[in-house]
């Protein structure tokens, strides 16, 4: 609107500007009035949502989420798991193999001969002679 008039009609220009003056004035006191009506029905409703949204929410049967890191560890602890009981099932199963079995015989046989020598020591001597048999 201001382009719309020249700069040398002063007349115009000056009724110009009263007009948009007005125009914003009018436009600010229509903006105070939403506003007024805004805050009115806000309040009510409030209230209102407020009461229904509580009513919504349950927080007694909602489980805590988990993060996908706690998910990581979790999963990495159950196959830590799962691989100590397969270990322990090995270690069972390995109590009547041919090696446990050779390994308590030469045990028994130096414990009567009185060596003072540790279990691995005596495994070393099996395994040392096993291979010059062979």
């Amino acid at each position: 609107m201001k382009n719309a008039v020249p700069k040398n009609d002063k007349k115009r220009r000056k009724q110009l500007v009263e007009d948009v003056a007005k125009l914003e004035r009018e436009m600010e006191q229509r903006r105070r009035e939403e506003l007024e009506q805004l805050k009115l029905a806000f309040v009510d409703s409030k209230i209102d949502s407020v009461a229904v949204n509580i009513s919504d929410l349950v927080l007694e049967n909602q489980p805590p989420r988990i993060s996908k890191a706690q998910k990581r560890r979790e999963k990495k602890a159950a196959l830590e798991k799962e691989r100590e009981e397969r270990i322990a099932e090995a270690e069972i199963e390995n109590l009547a193999g041919a090696r446990h079995v050779e390994s308590e015989n030469l045990a028994q046989i130096l414990a009567a001969e009185n060596w003072k020598s540790s279990i691995f020591h005596l495994m070393a001597i099996a395994c040392t002679e096993r291979w010059r048999i062979s």
